[in-house]
């Protein structure tokens, strides 16, 4: 049975865990996603845009494939990199998740990844809960 993992915050000790308030709140998020998955994988996102809607956070992101994970998709390694991907997402959501709930002062309720390989895009969705449930 793997340990539970440390969050990415407590490993790097990189990124407070706080709010801007000099800066727009879906460009935090995105600012927090790329830099995220920036320590957790060695690159960044090339573009990341934010999406705030009344009952979810959607933020999309392009450019986050590694050289060598698009090497492994360019030679039919596309599960392989899904799999990682997943993993990755798992990890750096809900680092993402916590801090989305800081800077909305609202529950994040389900956290969703998906990863598209061959255009190098990625999604993820976070759902909130009603304004009431805090």
């Amino acid at each position: 049975m793997a340990a539970s993992p440390r969050p990415i915050l407590e490993r790097w000790g990189e990124l407070p865990l706080e709010a801007d308030e000099d800066t727009d709140v879906p460009t935090q998020i995105s600012r927090r996603v790329v830099s995220l998955l920036r320590e957790f994988t060695g690159r960044g996102a090339a573009l990341a845009r934010t999406t705030i809607a009344e009952d979810h956070v959607l933020v999309v992101l392009e450019g986050t494939l590694t050289q060598g994970e698009r090497s492994l998709v360019d030679e039919g390694y596309d599960s392989v990199v899904a799999e990682a991907r997943a993993a990755v997402n798992d990890v750096v959501g809900r680092q993402i998740a916590e801090f989305i709930e800081l800077v909305l002062d609202r529950r994040v309720s389900a956290v969703m990844s998906a990863n598209h390989l061959e255009t190098d895009r990625a999604s993820e969705l976070f759902l909130l809960e009603p304004r009431s449930s805090r």
